[in-house]
């Protein structure tokens, strides 16, 4: 029983939590993890499960309290709730370890929903009869019970990642059994135990209104602005570059107010200039007042309100959203300007997590080094901003689209941005960044190092953009490397290596295909598409997707199943979101061509390609499964080869920059 006066803090793992079952109180917010948080998570317990399977990880905190035989989850209910849904796919895929114990304590599930049945009830049908649950709710059915959305979803997103990873027959891969045991045994928590007769729902509040805590990029930030002299001015370069949410122009005009701005032109945007960008009226940035040292950090003389927070803890609602946060954004630039010096890469893993150790080689280099950097890590959020896509909100509906924008600059001297019509760049950045690791986005680094040594006239969407884009995608899918050391290669050359895509897609793995490849042909597809002056293809978007459909299902209800040659071919196989496989469940092909056809986009192009590829009258049969596979397989090989060209309507030509380009989005 915990004390009546305090709270009791102690490490725990799962396995110590064999004999407690947990309850979700009605003042929590349903489960709402997407696919970034999950694969977060995951990822970072695989790292370091590879690198000791046998120490502990530690994963946060969880604050419970005590009701009776049963605990309640206070805070950390996401993070609880995502363990026990791995849990639940873990024994769906019939994974023989110990975190299928976390399931249930005796006939109970191990976690409870206070008022929300449907979860409670789904939850039981997960823990008893996994393939049934998998195939129960409809897409109807999901409607009508708002709370079970993002609970399939999440489960849809780790089905994937594990059997992505799982080990095939040759042993390569994870090893399930022991990374479910790892999980079980040494995913360590911070519980802490709340005392008796507390007000829960006021504790509740606090927690999730208290104020920003010190990131590890404001104690990097500290550490390289207290070896040099000119603080104020390199610790504005920092914020004009931290703020993620807003375009980096923007965040300029914010930090440097001062600016003449009648004689800063867009190329004057590319590279600092301390004699033009000015923060203060009476001087440009030599002083050497420090916002907060690093001393004072760590002797507590200044809290986190009071480190340079930058417009970034200022404005959450901006008129963009980044692809990745400002720490990651500091890891890339961090590795070019290694790269630039001669360096090999860091020698911690890229993880946004370990920031302060990746930096603590630069924190100690010279003041000309530190400068260097933070004056690189200008013209990489210039670069960045310029040719990577965003996430952007429709006016009208509200609804978040990645884009690709063009800069211009007005009369009076106000910058604005306009977003551009769908190009190829941003249909293969959509594959890259919805099928990469969402953690590190590899890609990034050598597509940016590459973009920085382009003329300033190049636009996002140009010939030249695209081509790049392909040759480093193109390789980095064929490299036989980790996708660290393949992508720091690519700074230097971009060269295809041993991976045999045509064996790979020749094998009949089902759903335990890699997304990417479904993803990157939609992309080839797209660009090569006949048809472009169709509504349907018009409104098509690359989108987050990681349900493996069967178009002859697995368990039709009107025939004999398929050969598994057949049935699992990639040939049969199309990549669709969660809602849309569900609606298609055991139906037969006829049915599902008809239903596909009535849409008013396509679920995916390939979907369009098998179902547009025999009459109506035919059947959809090993020959053409066979047929269609060979032809996708034929494509992917001609882009690869550099042979397929764009039709003639693709606009790919070279776009310069227009200094009289107005925008909507004026200050």
């Amino acid at each position: 029983m915990a004390d009546e006066k305090r709270f009791l803090s102690q490490l725990v793992s799962i396995s110590a939590l064999s004999e407690r079952s947990f309850v979700i109180p009605t003042y929590q917010r349903p489960y709402v993890w997407g696919v970034e948080q999950i694969e977060k998570l995951l990822y970072d317990a695989m790292q370091a499960y590879l690198v000791d399977p046998e120490s502990p990880y530690f994963i946060g905190t969880v604050l419970t309290e005590q009701r009776g035989k049963a605990f309640e989850l206070i805070d950390g209910q996401q993070r609880f709730t995502t363990l026990w849904m791995v849990a639940a796919i873990l024994h769906e895929l019939k994974v023989e370890t110990a975190m299928t114990g976390f399931l249930r304590l005796g006939k109970s599930l191990r976690i409870d929903f206070e008022i929300r049945r449907e979860v409670r009830e789904y939850f039981e049908l997960l823990a008893d009869f996994p393939a049934e649950a998998a195939s129960r709710y409809s897409k109807e059915d999901i409607k009508g019970k708002p709370y079970l959305k993002h609970i399939t979803a999440g489960l849809a997103t780790i089905r994937v990642w594990l059997q992505e990873r799982a080990k095939d027959k040759q042993g390569m891969g994870l090893d399930l059994a022991a990374f479910g045991d790892f999980l079980f045994t040494r995913l360590i928590m911070v519980e802490n135990l709340a005392p008796v007769n507390i007000d829960l729902n006021k504790l509740f509040a606090t927690i999730n209104s208290s104020g920003i805590q010190l990131e590890q990029s404001d104690i990097v930030k500290a550490k390289l602005l207290h070896g040099i002299p000119e603080r104020v001015r390199y610790g504005k370069i920092w914020e004009a570059c931290e703020n993620m949410d807003d375009y980096f122009e923007r965040n300029i005009r914010k930090i440097f107010p001062h600016t003449d701005w009648s004689r800063v032109g867009l190329p004057d945007l590319a590279g600092f200039l301390p004699g033009v960008y000015r923060y203060s009226d009476d001087g440009d940035g030599t002083g050497n007042a420090l916002e907060a040292t690093i001393e004072s950090i760590f002797m507590g003389t200044v809290v986190a309100e009071d480190i340079g927070r930058g417009p970034e803890r200022e404005q959450h609602n901006g008129y963009c959203r980044s692809i990745i946060p400002f720490s990651q954004l500091l890891i890339h630039a961090y590795r070019i300007y290694l790269y630039r010096k001669g360096d090999k890469d860091f020698g911690q893993s890229f993880n946004a997590t370990r920031l302060i150790q990746i930096f603590d080689g630069l924190a100690g280099s010279s003041e000309e080094e530190i400068r260097a950097f933070l004056e690189l890590l200008w013209a990489v959020r210039f670069t960045f901003d310029k040719y990577i896509i965003k996430w952007t909100a429709d006016l009208d509906s509200k609804q978040e689209y990645l884009e690709l924008s063009r800069l211009g600059k007005n009369e009076k001297h106000y910058f604005g941005r306009s977003i551009m019509d769908k190009s190829a760049s941003q249909m293969l950045q959509s594959v890259l960044y919805f099928t990469g690791d969402y953690l590190r986005q590899y890609w990034l680094t050598p597509f940016l190092h590459h973009l920085m040594d382009l003329s300033l006239d190049t636009g996002p969407g140009s010939a030249r953009v695209v081509a790049l884009l392909e040759s480093i995608d193109n390789a980095l899918s064929l490299s036989t490397d980790s996708g660290s050391e393949a992508s720091f290669g690519l700074m230097a050359n971009i060269e295809n290596k041993a991976f045999s895509m045509d064996k790979y897609l020749e094998r009949p793995l089902g759903t335990g295909f890699y997304r990417y490849w479904f993803q990157k042909l939609e992309y080839v597809l797209w660009k090569t598409w006949e048809g472009r002056t169709e509504s349907r293809f018009k409104v098509f978007r690359i989108t987050s997707k990681n349900s493996i459909e069967h178009i002859f299902p697995q368990k039709p209800e009107y025939r004999e199943p398929m050969e598994k040659d057949s049935l699992d071919s990639f040939g049969n196989l199309v990549l669709l979101n969660v809602s849309q496989n569900s609606e298609y469940g055991r139906k037969q092909v006829n049915v599902k061509r008809a239903e596909f056809e009535g849409k008013g986009t396509f679920d995916s192009l390939k979907s369009q390609v098998i179902f547009s590829g025999y009459d109506h009258g035919e059947s959809w049969d090993e020959g053409k499964i066979l047929q269609h596979r060979n032809k996708m397989i034929r494509l992917l090989e001609a882009h690869y080869r550099g042979e397929l060209s764009p039709p003639a309507d693709v606009s790919l030509s070279l776009e310069p920059i227009d200094d009289d380009e107005t925008s909507g989005l004026q200050e």
